[in-house]
């Protein structure tokens, strides 16, 4: 009987610990995707990887025009540098929506 209710016990509390764990992931908001977008935007510029960060603009934008100056500025830095860094930061305080 005690290994019974012992087990019982058991039970419940492993119902009362995992009731909240149900598999699902909160949806991102509108503010934590632009948040993102720009993050990654910035971590692409610093990689270098221009179709990356193309891929964060609108095709066509000034953004997207821009990348492809920074680009062009960059290649061009190569040819009298070995090395080339760029260190974007982004601090972004507020989005509205």
């Amino acid at each position: 009987m005690k290994r019974k209710s012992f087990f019982i016990i058991l039970f419940l509390i492993l119902i009362i610990f995992l009731c909240g764990c149900n598999g699902t992931v909160t949806p991102a908001t509108d503010e934590a995707k632009v948040k993102n977008t720009i993050q990654n935007y910035a971590l692409a510029l610093n990689d270098q990887n221009w179709n990356e960060a193309r891929s964060y603009c609108v095709y066509g934008s000034d953004a997207y025009y821009r990348v492809s100056v920074k680009e062009d500025a960059i290649n061009v830095l190569y040819m009298y540098c070995s090395i080339v860094t760029l260190t974007y930061y982004v601090d972004i305080i507020t989005v509205d929506i």
